[in-house]
């Protein structure tokens, strides 16, 4: 039964927008039940997501006849990232448009973790994101060395590179190795089901090592088709930084926000510690870069970043 006025006030459905009785829905959904919450939540995600993408594509659409030699550094940027994004946005539409397919994502986000649209994360999912890829490409600087002959490098090698450039990446094994897990975990998960079902409190914990053995598939033809595919990612990766940066040595005066030029920065592992000029730091990255060749460019990241992990080591040290 729907109604669209005096709508009552709830805890996880105050949305005005949202406008029907609860009569019935109270009924299959308690206001205390998770499932109830996370539907809002979900719908929350969505709808500012939505709203989000539509101006992206908009823009998109209004940059469309300019040539690429017209626009600024941080257009291309944004370009570039809402294409990245239009990749993700198809499959996903599917969560957006059949009813209680939300209940699929986390299954779906199992086997491609980094599926979701940057539109479509929260802040504190962005944040925790950042976190992770962080901590992989400071593991990567402790295991990586100089890469300047990378593409002669094993997928494994081509997996480091990638984490270092903090890059979000396909490497067309991972979706058959977490079959191959998940195939080992099911008849435990269904022997546990079975006793949930007779009120047991023994449960089989997945505690064995194979469940936290990682499956490489480093072997043929697997491992040429992981280098291929990683190499086009990682080459397509630089060549749009490399494009940017070019970009930033035409601009006589760096016409960027704080924010514009921190993250620009960051994407390049450039990390300011202090927090303190990012347009300073900026102008310094674009004299290093000036007399440079793609070919040299993830070598320069490479030791940029190994300069900061140090400097940033040094002074924790001194405190």
């Amino acid at each position: 039964m729907f109604c669209f006025k005096n709508l009552p006030k709830r805890p996880f459905l105050s949305d005005p927008s949202i406008a029907f009785s609860f009569s019935l829905f109270d009924k299959i959904l308690p206001q205390s039940s998770p499932f109830r919450k996370f539907i809002y939540e979900f719908y929350l995600i969505c709808k500012d997501g939505t709203k989000e993408t539509y101006f992206d594509l908009k823009y998109l659409y209004s940059v469309r006849k300019i040539p690429e030699s017209q626009l600024n550094v941080m257009d291309l940027r944004r370009k570039r990232l809402i294409k990245h994004d239009l990749v993700k946005l198809i499959p996903f539409t599917f969560f957006l448009v059949v009813p209680l397919s939300e209940f699929l994502l986390p299954p779906y986000l199992l086997f491609f973790p980094n599926a979701i649209p940057q539109r479509y994360v929260k802040f504190f999912l962005e944040t925790r994101k950042k976190d992770f890829l962080e901590k992989k490409r400071q593991l990567a600087l402790k295991e990586l060395d100089l890469p300047g002959h990378w593409k002669g490098l094993d997928s494994e090698r081509l997996i480091q590179v990638a984490d270092l450039l903090k890059m979000e990446y396909f490497s067309l094994t991972f979706f058959i190795s977490q079959s191959l897990i998940l195939l080992l975990k099911t008849p435990l998960f269904l022997i546990n089901v079975l006793l949930w079902m007779i009120r047991s409190q023994r449960r089989i914990e997945f505690k064995h090592w194979i469940f936290e053995y990682r499956i490489k598939l480093n072997y043929f033809p697997f491992e040429s088709l992981k280098r291929r595919v990683l190499l086009y990612q990682i080459r397509k990766y630089l060549d749009n930084l490399w494009k940017e940066d070019r970009r930033l040595l035409e601009m006589e005066d760096i016409k960027l926000t704080e924010l514009e030029a921190r993250q620009y920065l960051e994407e390049r592992g450039v990390i300011n510690h202090e927090k303190t000029d990012w347009i300073s730091e900026i102008k310094e990255w674009r004299d290093k870069v000036k007399h440079k060749k793609i070919e040299d460019f993830l070598t320069m990241l490479w030791e940029n970043a190994r300069r900061i992990q140090a400097e940033y080591a040094m002074k924790k040290k001194s405190h």
